[in-house]
């Protein structure tokens, strides 16, 4: 249910399924490497609990309200146990994004100005199913059935209107034609899975098979004016997306000898994804005409993967432990374009894991971890059409690269941690360090007279480290029991080299640091309020051509007021500080000289909600 570039929507989980949030700095054997600076793994929960939960919120993003219920419902038993949780979602998120443009002629003098106001309403409908079943079977086994259905409606609509000559604040800004959008979008997701249990002698045997299927339909209307207000053209676009999954799974954990733990498992996973778009363009005076599928507009992708691995936990003295592995994947794909060309590729990746963890006294331990770690590319990135824009620096055509290899990395972790005495929190430090051979970055080249940017693998080594401390302490020791703070610190870095240039900058995206910072106030037992604050820090410009970004703050605040025994109220207001974001593009000519400036402007937007609920 993810998007083309793999990205997938959290929120469509509903919370009350997740057990907890891992963060995996280093993976293990069974572990997929694929996420090179790390992998956030959402847990579900593995049985069902006896509880029956009720939850209506409402809330007010900016102008506009929504409301949210959800439901949830368990029972166990000696024999079975059963879950049940249901949620349906109605909400308004609105967006205002202006942007000004400022180009240059060759002797450095003032050529035009432009700039452009966008303002984007989403309407959001969402319904979530998620029931599951566990027989037990005796003996410790366990036969567990869960499922997961979720239907999105969402209808956006969108102005853009374009001025010349000024800003859309400058009164000498003058209007200069406009782009509305009207898009109805519809998602469904569905999945279930089947999984196995049974207990061994200090392990356990576990078999999955799982199946999922997703679909998108979203069609969307598209009208140009002019400078006089006038329709010039109508683009009438209709996307299909339709994929499944299958996959299945072993895994066998047992000890040997004396002091060793091994663990052997083999996934197979069929992965299908078809993905289709259709455009018609009219104009007024010419009439109807088909536009050729540009790059991503139809493509569909075949995936087959066989993943096999296998671990050590090996006790070496009772405040030493080592774990040792290995992962060895086999990915065939196969592909085929807008054009009708298929093309397809095989990978064969061996990635080795050691981990080390010393428990040095009671309340201190040190961890260390040495993986390596492999990124394919998306088929998008290999696709070799171009999808045309205006081809300048601004605005510049995108492009694949049919050549593109896999990123590898080797990551070495290092963590230290202290826990403070009677639970009262967790003090910890962790440096990393990532060695990535043929990182993929996209980059801005002049072709033909027109700027392309295109994927391409950096030919020289590329390093990306930081430091982060967090911490999660009770005030116990100052005499303040009922106030609890969190927060994390990172500091980040990169150098991303390309041999064949020469040239040495930071990795693209990447922040010099991030910070949160948040407490937790327990007034009485009644009552309990908090708050965080995150900071990321400003974006930089790295390379020619590319966009820095200001420095970002989102306060957010809470009051839960427990009424009686099972009714609780929660207000919670979101980015307090109505925080916008701002861009920054220096565009260059191909002589180095400047050719543009560009800033966009997204306005922030406050939210306000407040929930109830009840358990029965």
């Amino acid at each position: 249910g993810g998007t083309k570039e793999l990205q997938m929507q959290t929120d469509r989980i509903p919370m009350d399924l997740v057990e907890r949030i891992e963060v995996l700095r280093s993976p293990l054997a069974g572990e997929s490497g694929g996420g090179i600076s790390g992998t956030i793994n959402i847990v579900l929960k593995q049985s069902a609990a006896d509880i029956n939960a009720f939850q209506f919120s409402v809330h007010r993003n900016g102008r506009h309200d929504g409301q949210q219920a959800s439901m949830t419902l368990g029972r166990q038993s000696e024999r079975f146990d059963w879950m049940l949780s249901a949620s349906a979602i109605k909400r308004v998120e609105p967006k205002t994004k202006s942007k000004d443009e400022i180009k240059y002629k060759a002797d450095g003098s003032l050529d035009a100005r432009s700039g452009e106001l966008e303002t984007e309403l989403v309407r959001i409908q969402e319904l979530g199913l998620a029931p599951k079943l566990v027989w037990k079977l005796g003996q410790g086994q366990n036969l567990a059935l869960d499922g997961f259905f979720s239907r999105a409606d969402e209808d956006k609509a969108k102005t853009k209107p374009r001025y010349s000559g000024g800003t859309p604040s400058a009164p000498a800004a003058k209007f200069a034609g406009a782009e509305n959008e009207q898009e109805d979008k519809r998602r469904d997701l569905g999945r279930l899975a089947l999984q196995w249990q049974q207990p061994l002698a200090g392990g356990e045997l576990k078999l999955r098979a799982s199946h999922s299927q997703a679909s998108e339909r979203r069609p969307k209307t598209k009208w140009t004016y002019d400078a006089k207000n006038l329709l010039t053209a109508t683009a009438l676009e209709d996307v299909s997306i339709d994929e499944q999954r299958q996959a299945l799974s072993a895994s066998l954990s047992r000890p040997w000898a004396r002091h060793h733990q091994i663990e052997a498992g083999v996934s197979l996973a069929h992965s299908e994804r078809d993905s289709d778009k259709h455009t018609i363009n009219i104009d007024p005076k010419k009439g109807e005409s088909s536009k050729p599928p540009g790059r991503g507009d139809a493509y569909a992708l075949d995936e087959q993967r066989l993943a096999v691995w296998l671990s050590d936990r090996w006790q070496l003295r009772p405040a030493h432990q080592l774990s040792l592995g290995a992962r060895a994947e086999s990915l065939r794909t196969t592909g085929r374009d807008q054009l009708g060309a298929e093309r397809s590729g095989r990978h064969s990746l061996l990635n080795p894991g050691a981990h080390y963890l010393w428990k040095i006294r009671p309340h201190w331990q040190l961890r260390a971890s040495l993986a390596a770690t492999t990124k394919t590319p998306k088929l998008e990135d290999l696709s070799p059409v171009i999808e045309s824009a205006d081809g300048s620096s601004a605005k510049p055509d995108k492009g694949g690269n049919p050549g593109l290899k896999p990123e590898r990395a080797v990551g070495f972790d290092l963590g230290l941690e202290h826990y403070l005495k009677g639970d009262r929190g967790v003090i910890a430090l962790n440096a990393f360090h990532k060695d990535i051979r043929d990182l993929v970055q996209r980059r801005q080249v002049r072709e033909g007279g027109r700027w392309i940017e295109r994927p391409f693998n950096m030919s020289g080594h590329s390093k990306v480290y930081g430091l982060e401390l967090d911490w999660n302490l009770g005030l116990h020791e100052l005499g303040l029991p009922s106030l609890s703070v969190r927060g994390n610190l990172s500091r980040l870095g990169s150098r991303v080299t390309d041999s064949a240039s020469g040239i040495t900058t930071r990795a693209k995206d990447q922040l010099p640091w991030a910070a949160n910072l948040g407490a937790d106030w327990r007034i009485n037992p009644a009552w309990r309020t908090g708050f965080n604050l995150n900071v990321l820090a400003a974006r930089p410009q790295t390379v020619l051509n590319e966009n820095a970004e200001s420095q970002s703050r989102l306060l957010d605040l809470y009051a839960a007021w427990q009424v009686q025994p099972h009714v609780f109220v929660r207000l919670t207001a979101n980015n307090v500080l109505n925080t916008d974001k701002e861009k920054l593009k220096h565009s260059h000519a191909a002589n180095g000289a400047l050719s543009s400036i560009t800033r966009e402007l997204e306005t922030g937007v406050r939210s306000v909600s407040l929930s109830v609920e009840t358990l029965f």
